[in-house]
């Protein structure tokens, strides 16, 4: 195997628009990466653009790191009404990638649902 540029832990977000298909039959991936990772990704991007990468996927073995603390100031910032990502991270002074994957997971508990795109609310019961 080549040079390890970069490895780092992620997950593709439970988005409509996580995977992109080109009509030239490109495809585009995003993914969330929490910020205890910034620093590999950070290596990946001075890397270059447009160069080609061999990517492989392996199952980490282990959870995202913990966040049930920004799981908590979510729900406190939600609980005055629907938020974008962006405003979420702002407040709380972390990626919108970190955020989420915490809504993520909130929303596979039932907590949290999409309200429009990018907006987030707490679940209506």
């Amino acid at each position: 195997m080549d040079e390890v540029i970069a490895s780092f832990i992620a997950s593709v977000p439970q988005i409509q628009s996580a995977f992109n298909l080109g009509g030239d039959g490109s495809a585009r991936i995003k993914l969330d990466v929490p910020s205890s990772e910034i620093a590999e990704v950070v290596r990946l991007f001075a890397f270059g653009r447009e160069q080609a990468l061999q990517i492989i996927v392996l199952p980490s073995g282990e959870d995202l790191p913990d966040d049930s603390g920004t799981q908590d100031r979510i729900l406190n910032i939600l609980a005055d009404g629907p938020t974008s990502v962006t405003v979420m991270g702002e407040s709380l002074e972390t990626s919108s990638g970190a955020v989420r994957v915490a809504l993520t997971k909130l929303k596979a508990k039932g907590l949290v649902e999409i309200v429009d795109r990018g907006v987030w609310g707490i679940t209506e019961r």
